[in-house]
């Protein structure tokens, strides 16, 4: 037998049929595992604290004012303006802006001003340069030098004339000034002045603007100028604010006293314009009239916060789109301090805009093999990835309150693993945003066109190769099969269903295939007719068929206790030491616990609820076995039937059970345990799973989880019960795959990829 090499991703949702391998000793060492591929999908683009970008135009769409919008995105604050906070010097203070996108330093920086003369003020040094004539200021020693003048450190230089005063400035050398256009903008066109900084023989450009003016560049590079005037009316307070608060004027000079850049590391300025040619008569604008009347229709105001202890004008992150919903400042960077203005918010707008990353397109997501997730790590520098052919094999992800991974765990083929913080995730994988989803769980189905070819095809991964006996049962009511299922595993065999009337084809084939010596129908006539059994000895003609069954399914699992009896002391073995009871009229409870009673070569007994069944009584009595386990609570087997139950076997009663179907299914699973469990050498390093809505799949699952000694756990058919997915997280650590019996129509797409979120989130 093989495990497949192929990983099953959710965004796939589908699963090839594979072998499974045999059940190992407890405590043995894992076996290799094969490489894992994994998608890593997502929504929203940017950081995801405070306002989005395309929240905002949705906003506006809505009718909403840009002051509603702010203090929708920054919680508790109130917009007021810097002159009232502090003071007429700071109405519109000086901005100082890198305009160099890569570098602070270079060789030279060549500027003229606009179809004007150029000032240069160095110290008491006043030059004025020729018109509209390009000039280029280097450096020597720590001074600079131009027009063959040598100056002090730093100079200022600005345009003599024209409205607005604009400089150009030629990008001759180094990186591109600006990162929107693949070969930079050569020909920027800047208002206010360029303060140049010498060190050695290298200069620094500073743009010195007018804080008004430095966001009439900074508000259509961010927001498109087309946008909803609201819209731009946000971004253009978010945009003073965030420029205040990063570098405030704490001297009160009328000037910011840090740089910000021109690139993403602050916030994207586009200065006033461009030449597109160096022809000053071919003009490319950055600024638009919207987004300036925007500017200046907020003109001087900025999102504040005021407590008791806490008074600041607000650090308004801000970022494209988020995809439904912003994040806490901590769950992405988990250093940073919580504050009450940067708290996840709902972002239900973002639609109406158009947000294109809302999910991310196929196109941006990543698809790696686990190979390729350890060489990214490796190449990160990040501390504990092990190195040489190691290869992730499993990843964990924890989420903050806000959905937003906060950390993520990767698991080595090696047995280590390394926990990284999500945002550290994205800047290693290149991802959009850090609202980010692994999937890739190894999840496989076994299944057939129907539940009579799935039963088939479950049997084929149990068996490979033949079976000493068959136990054939109804696939139209569940109590024979059930019953049926510790009779198989007594007997080391199979189970397989048949239509009333008729043996399927596809179950015909199977038991020519596994050639048992003998055959057990399960029930009388209304069950398996006596074409059924006629249609079984032609296939077989030297098989053993025997038919159990009694007078309705309570005498009929009473002979197959018995039945099993007989097989399990044959050879002189011990008759089973404990039974099952479970209700004969519903079967979630007695389907989860058909796992056990192949595995064990239990009995199982039904019951009605309210009163303990005398053919079970019988049963019991005849049994005596020390223990009898009862699946599922009081609303499906009373206390006065498990009562009676332990007064007709004379041995102890334990009740296995949950809140409903699929926590009983749970509590079965944590019964068995894992590694030296109650019943023996049971794993999780595979755990089925079953429908809880129809018993078939269920039941005839239970043959091949229990000969694998694996947990079985019902779910339901378009997600996860909450039951299921606690098992399955609390597990984590120790499963390795899942297995879904049914096709997509038992259990659908929906629910394949929320078992792989389960597992992975």
């Amino acid at each position: 037998m093989h495990r497949s090499l192929r990983a099953f991703l959710a965004a796939a949702l589908s699963a090839s049929v594979v072998a499974v391998p045999a059940a190992g000793p407890a405590g043995a060492a894992p076996a290799p595992q094969a490489v894992r591929d994994f998608t890593i999908s997502g929504t929203g683009w940017g950081h995801g604290i405070g306002m989005s970008q395309y929240g905002a135009q949705g906003f506006a769409l809505k009718g909403y004012t840009y002051d509603r919008i702010l203090t929708h995105y920054y919680q508790k604050t109130t917009l007021r303006t810097l002159e009232s906070l502090f003071g007429a010097k700071d109405k519109n203070p000086t901005v100082r802006v890198n305009i160099d996108r890569a570098k602070r330093y270079r060789s030279s920086w060549t500027i003229k001003g606009y179809k004007s003369e150029l000032r240069v003020s160095s110290g008491s040094t006043s030059l004025t340069l020729g018109n509209n004539a390009y000039q280029t200021f280097t450096a020597k020693d720590g001074k600079i030098v131009v027009a063959g003048r040598t100056l002090g450190s730093s100079a200022s230089v600005s345009a003599a004339s024209g409205s607005p005063k604009l400089l150009v400035v030629k990008d001759a050398s180094g990186p591109p000034l600006h990162k929107d256009h693949p070969n930079g903008y050569p020909y920027m066109r800047y208002r206010g002045s360029i303060r140049l900084t010498a060190s050695g023989n290298t200069l620094k450009a500073v743009n010195h603007v007018p804080m008004e003016s430095y966001l009439y560049g900074v508000v259509p590079r961010e927001s498109p100028s087309s946008w909803r005037a609201e819209a731009l009316k946000a971004q253009a307070v978010a945009a003073r604010s965030y420029a205040w608060a990063t570098n405030p004027d704490q001297d009160r000079n009328g000037t910011l006293d840090g740089e910000l850049y021109c690139t993403t590391s602050s916030q994207v300025y586009g200065a006033h314009s461009r030449l597109r040619d160096g022809s000053d008569s071919n003009v490319y604008m950055h600024e638009a009239s919207s987004t300036n009347s925007a500017v200046n229709a907020t003109a001087g105001r900025v999102v504040y916060y005021t407590s008791t202890s806490h008074k600041t004008v607000v650090t308004t992150y801000f970022f494209s789109q988020s995809g439904g919903r912003t994040a806490n400042i901590e769950d992405v960077w988990v250093s940073a301090t919580p504050r009450p203005y940067h708290r996840s918010v709902s972002d239900p707008y973002e639609s109406l805009a158009g947000a294109p990353y809302c999910p991310w397109p196929s196109d941006k997501e990543k698809r790696l093999s686990g190979l390729q997730l350890a060489d990214k790590l490796r190449a990160a520098g990040i501390s504990g990835v092990p190195g040489g052919s190691a290869h992730v094999t499993g990843v964990i992800t924890e989420r903050a309150a806000s959905g937003y991974p906060r950390y993520v765990t990767f698991r080595f083929s090696e047995g280590s693993s390394v926990k990284v913080s999500g945002w550290t995730v994205r800047g290693t994988f290149g991802l959009l945003s850090p609202m980010f989803y692994f999937s890739g769980f190894p999840i496989s189905r076994i299944y057939g066109s129907d539940r009579y070819s799935t039963a088939v095809e479950i049997s084929k991964r149990a068996f490979p190769t033949t079976a000493p006996t068959v136990v054939i049962a109804s696939g139209e009511d569940f109590a024979d099969a059930l019953t049926g299922s510790g009779l198989a595993g007594a007997s080391g065999g199979s189970l397989l269903l048949s239509r009333r009337g008729s043996l399927p084809s596809e179950t015909a084939r199977e038991l020519a295939r596994l050639a048992p010596s003998t055959v057990y129908l399960m029930g009388g006539g209304p069950a398996l007719t006596a074409g059924v059994e006629s249609a079984v000895r032609a296939k077989l003609p030297a098989a053993t068929v025997m038919r159990i069954a009694g007078q309705d399914r309570y005498t009929t699992a009473e002979k197959a206790a018995a039945e099993i009896s007989e097989v399990a002391t044959a050879n002189g073995g011990e008759p089973p030491a404990k039974a099952l009871l479970v209700s004969g009229t519903s079967w979630p409870d007695a389907a989860a616990a058909s796992v056990l009673a192949y595995a064990q070569a239990y009995p199982i007994l039904l019951t009605r609820r309210d009163a303990l069944h005398g053919a079970s009584a019988r049963a019991l009595r005849a049994l005596k076995p020390e223990q009898t386990l009862v699946a599922g609570s009081d609303a499906v087997v009373s206390a006065g039937a498990a009562s009676a139950a332990a007064t007709a076997s004379g041995g102890s009663v334990k009740r296995l059970a949950g809140s409903d179907r699929y926590a009983t299914s749970v509590a079965i699973a944590r019964y068995l345990g894992g590694g030296a469990a109650p019943e023996g050498v049971w794993s999780r390093d595979e755990v089925y799973l079953a429908t809880g809505y129809d018993f078939p799949d269920a039941l005839a699952g239970g043959v091949l989880a229990g000969k694998m000694r694996r947990p079985m756990l019902l779910t339901r058919r378009d997600r996860v019960a909450p039951p299921t997915a606690a098992y399955l997280r609390e597990n984590r650590s120790y499963i390795q795959r899942l297995w879904i019996f049914g096709s997509r129509a038992a259990v659908t797409d929906s629910a394949f990829a929320a078992l792989d979120a389960t597992m992975m989130n």
